[in-house]
């Protein structure tokens, strides 16, 4: 089986030869990433800033770094975060030949979303103003969750309409928690997020 069979099949639970794997850091992965980049005409206002308007540090040890600069400061201001622009044609001008080349090794291709829901909640309001929020305004924070989400959904869109089923999935990363708890309740999250 190729690449694109095996993680079919362990996504369906047709008991695949082995499990997928996506080690590309060691040179071994049945995925292939889509190589959306950041529209060629946005420029960050200071160093380390994000599309959304969030200012990443980073120390001398190697990793993402954390958002010290959260740009949302009161929920009255919601409608005024920097959002992508998935719409930017841009961003997409290295996929179409990626694409040919995952194909021509059978890879299953993921588009990628990072910090889907929560994490860039916090990130843009503060993780202690985040927490505060959910359990004191709802209504607002959902207007927050609202924007995020339509504007990813929008980046799913864009992928869907310009690649169609050449692209088979959406890998998503999110934290909701340590190693052994969850930052908020189940029911909050049951009856926040799940709706």
């Amino acid at each position: 089986m190729k690449s694109y069979q095996i993680v079919k099949a362990a996504i369906h639970h047709t008991s695949p030869p082995r499990l997928p794997v996506n080690f590309g850091c060691f040179g071994c992965s049945d995925f292939g990433w889509l190589p959306v980049k950041q529209p060629q005409r946005w420029e960050p206002s200071v160093p380390g800033e994000d599309e959304w308007g969030c200012v990443w540090s980073q120390t001398e040890m190697k990793n993402m770094g954390q958002v010290t600069g959260n740009p949302l400061k009161s929920l009255d201001d919601v409608d005024s975060i920097k959002r992508p622009d998935y719409d930017d044609d841009s961003r997409y001008e290295d996929v179409p030949a990626a694409l040919e080349a995952m194909q021509a090794e059978s890879k299953y291709v993921i588009a990628g979303l990072f910090m889907v829901l929560f994490e860039r909640m916090h990130t843009l309001f503060g993780f202690e103003n985040t927490l505060c929020g959910l359990l004191t305004d709802q209504d607002r924070m959902g207007a927050l969750a609202d924007l995020i989400v339509d504007t990813h959904a929008g980046y799913v869109r864009n992928v869907h309409r310009r690649f169609g089923d050449a692209v088979h999935g959406i890998n998503v990363s999110e934290d909701w928690g340590t190693q052994t708890d969850a930052f908020i309740s189940f029911d909050l999250w049951m009856e926040f997020f799940f709706p």
